[in-house]
Parts: C-alpha cells; structure tokens; sequence
C-alpha cells in the first residue's frame, strides 16, 4: 500500500486507517517503516518462546495483558539498525523492564534489563544451549535449546 502524501508526522489514528491486507507497518516517532512479513523462522521463534510463557503462567494467579515487561524482537537481516539503536533507546525510554534481540541466524539472544537508575545495564549474551532467567519471575527460565529447535 503507498503511503498519502507525506503530511509531517504519522499517528496512531493514520495506521488505523490503512488496509489491513497486504503491507505491513508500524510507526516510530510519527515516521512509518514498512515490515517484512515474518519468516518461518521468525514465527517458530516466537512460538517456542510464548509456549514457556504460557506454561509458567497456567494456573497462576494472574495474566498479562498490556504494559509490557518483558519485550522481544525477532530480527531478520533489514531489521538490524531498527531493533539494536532505534527501539533499544524508545524501549528503555519507555521502562520495559527486559528487551531481548532474539538472531535466528547466530541462534544468540541479547538481553538488557532496566537497572534502578531506569537505563538498561550491561547486555547479557545466551547461546542456543543457555536458560535464560526472566528478571521478574525469578523461577522462570527459557530453554533456549527448544527454541531453536530446526532452526
């Protein structure tokens, strides 16, 4: 779908307007980027990882329903630049309280947690055979063996 006519800054209210078929974006800053649909891998990913998710929280007291805490991207080869400068900055601005880059092609996830002087401190680096420790559900831990699995 082709944008209108440049008009300055994008809103919320803009993007709802747009066909839902076809392109996807998103908007950063009143600015719109274009998204590439996601790959298999992207979707297995996402998936293997949400699947943890949703067996720590069966049966517990509570769900989550928006004001992220934990948030993950997926990058793929032209997400790069968007995932490690532009959304780590708005992410931490934000207070989300983990924000992990997830590289399917390495099979590495990069993890920054907020600090109490509300900036991300110093990255952690977890491989395909690591666990990694949700910083605000201590005894929830990812495998990430599974994650990439036949990927």
């Amino acid at each position: 779908m082709p944008l209108p006519e440049s008009k300055g800054k994008y809103t919320y209210a803009d993007y709802l307007t747009w066909p839902e078929e076809g392109e996807r974006w998103e908007i950063i800053d009143g600015v719109p980027y274009m998204q590439a649909a996601p790959t298999w891998q992207h979707q297995a990913i996402s998936g293997n990882i949400f699947g943890q998710f949703f067996e720590y929280l069966k049966g517990k007291p509570w769900q989550v329903f928006a004001a992220p805490f934990d948030l993950i991207e997926i990058t793929s080869p032209s997400t790069g630049k968007m995932d490690r400068l532009i959304k780590y900055n708005k992410y931490e601005k934000a207070g989300v309280k983990e924000y992990w880059i997830v590289e399917p092609e390495t099979k590495i996830v990069s993890v920054f947690v907020l600090q109490d002087n509300n900036r991300y401190g110093r990255l952690e680096v977890y491989a395909e055979e690591d666990k990694i420790n949700i910083s605000i559900f201590p005894d929830l831990f990812i495998d990430l063996k599974p994650v990439f699995t036949g990927i």
